[in-house]
């Protein structure tokens, strides 16, 4: 799963970024038939719920990232969690002397 969500972090960086920075751009390119300081004080509004949102997403994907790399390496080259064969896996022993 993680290898998965390695390959696609690419895209989420590109698209989510693109997702954050699209009301920015529209609210530029509108043509707004209002006092010029208003519409100044509402670029820059926009502006920073872009910036507060866009942090949290920044800060989620490195987060996610960097679980699935640490999962990745503590898996290693087999690909599993873990890999180590147990001596009595076929007839396992009781766990307390009572049972």
């Amino acid at each position: 799963m993680e290898r998965t969500i390695l390959r696609k972090m690419p895209w989420v960086v590109l698209f989510g970024g693109l997702a954050i920075a699209l009301p920015s751009i529209i609210v530029r390119l509108v043509d707004w038939d209002r006092n010029p300081l208003a519409v100044q004080a509402l670029i820059e509004r926009v502006d920073m719920y872009a910036f507060g949102t866009g942090m949290l997403f920044f800060n989620a994907v490195f987060a996610v990232t960097t679980g699935a790399v640490l999962i990745m390496l503590m898996k290693g080259p087999g690909y599993v969690a873990d890999g180590y064969k147990l001596s009595d896996a076929d007839a396992p022993r009781r766990i307390s002397e009572r049972d």
